[in-house]
């Protein structure tokens, strides 16, 4: 009896299944995105995200299905909740509402309320960028939590030290006229052989870099730059100068870096391990600093007479 009443379950399920006739593929980051559904809604979220990215990365697209049903309630669902096991990641925001992801294969399903899909800003938010990025980050990039700027064609990925004043240094040197290609977060593509960053700057310069910006760092597919410096920063009093720089060795910034990298029971975890090691073969450095405008005057005399790369460890 149990075993017919299953059966019956998963047929009705089968019966039940909404056919998805829109569809449209989006390029987040410059990698394809599938994206199907049976409500407008769902394309028009994608399109705010992201109608303004072209394909950069030859990689098979990534898959995202959204049902809708006619169910309506009279207030939005709360935020999903998160929960992973393995390959296997589940958003939950109620029993109408809640998405999976098979984070191996590169695919994801939700099943929301028509009052969910209704709410843009919601439906964007929580699940359609939710799952695309969850599956990015899975399949195809690692992000490292740090600051990506350049200028005189060289990039350079910041660390700052977190708490309230993380980004402040990143800002002083957009001011100054750096190209900020990502305030706190930067992607790296596994399979790309380059240390190229992966930015999330608007396609027009918002900084104040004037008309040499548009020339020098034209808005390209994904908004791209190699990474050319690593520099891990900290504020604090610094006798003399108001900043200095000192080489760091490779196995300790390999070791940073490292924590940054997710689980080993994630997917695709030997090209997350080489993505890393590629970033070591960046110049590596340092720095101290207690007044940011000298600290700016310090890296862009670095970039604009480059030195040996750091010390290797």
């Amino acid at each position: 009896m149990r075993y017919s009443n299953r059966t019956r379950a998963l047929h009705r399920a089968l019966k039940e299944s909404l056919p998805l006739p829109l569809c449209e593929i989006y390029y987040p980051y410059g990698f394809p995105v599938v994206i199907k559904s049976n409500h407008p809604g769902v394309l028009e979220a994608a399109r705010q995200s992201w109608n303004s990215a072209q394909q950069q990365f030859q990689e098979p697209p990534l898959e995202l299905r959204v049902s809708v049903s006619e169910y309506k309630t009279g207030y939005c669902p709360s935020a999903p909740v998160w929960q992973l096991q393995k390959n296997l990641l589940i958003m939950i925001a109620n029993s109408k509402n809640f998405s999976t992801c098979d984070l191996g294969r590169g695919f994801g399903s939700a099943w929301l309320t028509t009052t969910a899909a209704a709410n843009l800003e919601y439906l964007r938010h929580y699940f359609v960028e939710s799952m695309a990025y969850a599956l990015l980050e899975s399949c195809h990039v690692v992000t490292i939590r740090a600051a990506c700027l350049a200028k005189y064609q060289s990039g350079v990925l910041l660390f700052e030290p977190l708490g309230p004043r993380k980004g402040v240094l990143a800002q002083c040197l957009a001011d100054r006229g750096w190209t900020m290609f990502s305030e706190c977060a930067t992607c790296f593509p596994l399979r790309h052989g380059a240390r190229m960053a992966i930015g999330n700057r608007p396609p027009s310069p918002t900084y104040p870099e004037k008309e040499n910006v548009a020339d020098e760092y034209p808005s390209r597919l994904a908004h791209t730059t190699l990474v050319d410096y690593i520099v891990y920063v900290n504020k604090d009093k610094v006798r003399g100068d108001s900043a200095h720089l000192t080489p760091i060795s490779r196995e300790e910034v390999r070791q940073r870096l490292l924590e940054e990298v997710p689980s080993e029971q994630w997917p695709f975890q030997s090209e997350r391990l080489a993505a890393v090691e590629r970033l070591l073969e960046a110049h590596l450095y340092q720095m101290s600093y207690s007044d940011a405008d000298g600290a700016v005057d310090l890296l862009e005399g670095l970039l604009r007479h480059p030195t040996a790369p750091a010390e290797r460890g």
